[in-house]
This record gives structure tokens, sequence and C-alpha cells, in this order.
């Protein structure tokens, strides 16, 4: 039985535009090296990755 957690107007937030790319999406959700850098300055010894 499927349920619907999200009604269609609280969903619509989240759902991908039609004519994004992998490249456009890719600039928002993931991080380049220059990134993780200036990530790690900012995290303390017990939030860094193992």
């Amino acid at each position: 039985m499927a349920v619907e957690l999200l009604t269609d107007e609280q969903a619509a937030p989240y759902v991908v535009p039609q004519g994004a790319g992998a490249g456009e999406l890719e600039r928002f959700f993931f991080l380049g090296d220059a990134d993780w850098k200036k990530v790690q300055v900012k995290r303390s010894s017990s939030s860094r990755r193992r």
C-alpha cells in the first residue's frame, strides 16, 4: 500500500526542474577540493570523517 508523505504542493520545491542537467545539479550538491578545505577548517575533531 503506497502512502503519500507530502502533498504535491509540499513536494514541489524538492522536484528537479525538467531542463536541469547533471552538471548544473553538481554545482549545488557536490563539493570540490577547495570547498572541502574550507569546510575542514570549520569542523571540530569530533565531526571529522573517519
